[in-house]
């Protein structure tokens, strides 16, 4: 069946699959003809943009670029960046998002902190629709005590105030 028409659990697992085999291509591409894995990459972030300019944006295909940023993000964090952001292209956000975003962050804390943003230009994108990505957002600043974590910025925990201000208005 199309992954549109599975359930959510399964079109999750279906996705991490199909993103695990993804990277396992791009992987071995990459060990023989570095060039070929990143033609291959760039063909799948250009197949997003074209998706998410039709009429209907493919929430599929933001899900599969998630999982695949998801699977890249300990070994190419800036590859996983760039998936990530595109992911965030369509009319939702991956539930992957906060996975992402974690993973990220470990790597790379400045690489997260542009996704974090990323998520937010989104969420304002798609008029402040509540998503479960805000959760992510959150947890990524603040830790459950509501005090925040060390590494967090001012400008960011300004940046998620101001969304959920403007989101009340």
């Amino acid at each position: 069946p199309a992954p549109d028409e599975l359930g959510e659990s399964a079109r999750s697992a279906y996705l991490a699959r199909q993103a695990s085999c993804i990277k396992q291509i791009l992987t071995r591409i990459g060990a023989h003809d570095r060039a070929q894995a990143e033609a291959l990459l760039k063909s799948f972030q250009e197949a997003k943009v074209s998706t998410s300019t039709s009429a209907t944006p493919g929430n599929v295909h933001s899900e599969l670029l998630a999982q695949i940023a998801l699977e890249l993000a300990a070994t190419n964090p800036e590859q996983a960046l760039q998936l990530g952001l595109h992911s965030l292209a369509g009319t939702h956000i991956s539930p992957d998002f906060g996975r992402l975003l974690f993973a990220l962050s470990l790597v790379n804390k400045s690489l997260g902190d542009r996704l974090f943003r990323g998520a937010l230009m989104s969420l304002r994108r798609n008029d402040f629709v509540y998503d479960t990505a805000l959760i992510s957002l959150v947890n990524y600043l603040f830790s459950s005590n509501g005090s925040a974590h060390p590494d967090a910025t001012v400008a960011d925990a300004q940046l998620l105030a101001n969304y959920f201000v403007d989101a009340a208005w």
